[in-house]
């Protein structure tokens, strides 16, 4: 809730090209709290839950963006859920969206990052820390790393109803993207060559094919900065094929 930098980073570059809302719990300030409700004032684009925001918190979350969706934005034939420090290439997600897939909307699509054979951490020290009473198997299935998955909406509608009979874990990455996916029968795509590296923006390495993500340390500088250099015309990127997508 306190990142209103970061949202406000968001707005003014590349939330010009797609309708955005900022998902969030309750802040343990009343003073944060009564800033996001100015800001909400001001914008209108911030949906709050009943549970307070923290890492424990994190399933609640991503299911409210999944329902909120399914009740608000019926017609949406696709869904980004992203974290505040990515940086997406609105544009070019547009094209790949709108004309590689389908104007029409896809169907059984989960498109992410993928993580493969991640081990459950069990260190004291891990901020991810879970125990076996949580989470008793060694491996967690594959899942979408969470800083930017796209859904369609009938993968929406399973993840959702799914999660209402499956028992909570707060990992919601895990839980939501591997365990119910899982069990809905629902295999993610991976992004691969669409993610791009900060360094390679940043130290103007030669990207040799467009991107639609990454993601940012310097949030807010690079945010402005990459909006910046996505918008100008520059033939040096290449288009990317179906098969990247794993469409082929």
């Amino acid at each position: 809730p306190s990142h209103h930098v970061k949202r406000q980073a968001i707005r003014d570059t590349w939330a010009k090209m797609i309708p955005t809302y900022f998902f969030m719990g309750l802040p343990d300030s009343n003073v944060t709290q009564n800033q996001v409700i100015l800001e909400n004032q001001m914008y209108n684009d911030i949906v709050q839950g009943d549970f307070m925001d923290c890492y424990r918190n994190l399933t609640y979350k991503h299911v409210m963006v999944l329902k909120w969706t399914l009740y608000y934005c019926r017609c949406a034939r696709y869904l980004l859920k992203t974290d505040d420090d990515t940086f997406v290439n609105a544009p070019y997600l547009l094209e790949i969206l709108n004309h590689r897939l389908s104007p029409l909307g896809a169907r059984n699509l989960l498109m992410c990052q993928l993580s493969l054979s991640s081990v459950v951490k069990r260190s004291f020290r891990s901020r991810w820390r879970v125990s076996y009473s949580e989470y008793p198997n060694r491996w967690y299935p594959t899942y979408c790393y969470g800083w930017a998955i796209i859904y369609s909406p009938d993968v929406i509608y399973k993840l959702y109803t799914e999660a209402q009979v499956t028992p909570y874990f707060w990992i919601d990455d895990v839980h939501i993207t591997g365990t119910i996916a899982v069990k809905q029968n629902i295999t993610p795509t991976n992004l691969g060559e669409l993610v791009v590296e900060e360094y390679n923006l940043l130290n103007d390495k030669n990207i040799s094919h467009k991107f639609t993500f990454c993601l940012l340390t310097n949030e807010d500088e690079s945010m402005r900065k990459f909006w910046s250099i996505v918008t100008q015309p520059d033939d040096k990127n290449m288009v990317v094929s179906p098969s990247i997508l794993g469409l082929t």
